[in-house]
């Protein structure tokens, strides 16, 4: 019996009756603690009692006021480009309306007016692009004869801002045929 399995186990009589007494009234069970109450002095919950193991609020708490701080960088940095970009604007538009009150033969507003046809050339071929992808065939020769087109059309500018530009039409002199040239 159970006395002979404990002998033979090498368990004397009296730890076997402690062993019994055990089996008879077993301890309740023990179930593990998540949580342990400790004294944290940081002012997260006032310096009053709190969980060891941080409960979920105070970890999405913790987490959202980090998520925070790099939300408020992006938001700062998104609001720095944006008066960059405003500033630019502005300062573009001022220098478009002075090259334009330029005389006609001053360089800088030829090459100013040279590169607004390229740039309204450019987004032409956009647009176009757009209505011409339904139709076969259109859409073939739009989408390899614009970039063709366009890669010419800058190529001209950059040949020709690179000698200088464009002759100026001559100006008609007073006492002149209007050729520009003298007279005889």
């Amino acid at each position: 019996s159970d006395e002979t399995y404990l002998a033979r186990a090498g368990v004397s009589k009296n730890d076997s009756r402690n062993l019994f007494a055990k089996i008879r009234n077993p301890a309740p069970p023990v179930t593990p603690r998540r949580f342990r109450v400790q004294r944290r002095p940081s002012s997260a919950f006032g310096g009053r009692t709190s969980l060891t193991s941080t409960p979920p609020a105070a970890v999405m708490a913790g987490r959202m006021e980090g998520g925070m701080e790099a939300l408020s960088a992006i938001e700062r940095i998104v609001r720095d480009l944006l008066v960059f970009v405003v500033a630019m604007s502005a300062i573009l538009a001022a220098l478009l309306v002075i090259i334009s009150r330029m005389p006609n033969d001053n360089p800088l507003k030829r090459i100013m007016v040279a590169l607004s046809y390229r740039v309204g050339a450019t987004a032409a071929a956009g647009m176009l692009v757009i209505p011409a992808t339904p139709i076969p065939g259109l859409d073939t020769l739009i989408d390899v004869g614009a970039p063709i087109a366009l890669i010419w059309y800058w190529w001209t500018f950059f040949r020709d801002a690179r000698r200088g530009g464009s002759k100026a039409p001559a100006r008609a002199s007073p006492g002149t045929g209007g050729s520009g040239d003298p007279p005889g």
